[in-house]
């Protein structure tokens, strides 16, 4: 994607020394605190995270950035070994997220919400094209025979744990380059 067409920005990435020319550093089983600015156009809900990994290795690490307040995003990783670790970030827009705050603004409200259930099993059903467990949770927002019951479905613990585990991930953008930490 070229540059000035990302729905997500990615900005004011720390830890950083000299804007990157130098790497941040850090002891031995330490706790290296990333945060960073991230914000889109509009109202759709972001989901960050940060890759890490000890340089040389071949499989990144990824844990979840929080968002703590506005567009401040924090993830925290240990590095347990000498070396140069390093970190970037992905940032993308998730429907099925934005999707689901406003169901449930809206269920709570008690307006009625047939056509949020059935884009809420689009979604599903683009979400989980080859995973049983969604495609039948997309048939039971259908089933309009048994609206309360799908909207109680909606509205449980574990549907806020599916909406959590499968994030639609649109419009991705990823930081242009990997920070460079010293352990």
């Amino acid at each position: 994607m070229e540059h000035g067409k990302r729905r997500v920005i990615i900005e004011n990435v720390q830890p950083r020394v000299d804007g990157g020319l130098y790497p941040a550093k850090r002891s031995v089983g330490e706790r290296v605190d990333v945060t960073a600015a991230i914000y889109g156009d509009g109202h759709d809900h972001i989901r960050a995270e940060v890759l890490y990994k000890k340089q040389g290795a071949k499989a990144w690490s990824v844990i979840e950035l929080q968002q703590t307040f506005n567009d401040d995003w924090q993830a925290s990783f240990y590095v347990p070994e000498k070396g140069t670790y390093l970190f970037t970030i992905q940032a993308w827009i998730d429907h099925f997220d934005t999707w689901y705050d406003g169901f449930k603004r809206e269920a709570h409200a008690k307006v009625e919400v047939k056509v949020e259930l059935m884009e809420g099993a689009v979604l599903l059903r683009t979400l989980g094209e080859t995973n049983k467990e969604l495609i039948s949770l997309a048939r039971k927002l259908e089933d309009i025979a048994k609206y309360q019951t799908a909207i109680d479905t909606v509205l449980s613990t574990e549907f806020t744990n599916v909406v959590h585990e499968n994030p639609l991930r649109e419009n991705e953008t990823k930081l242009g380059y990997e920070v460079r930490v010293q352990v």
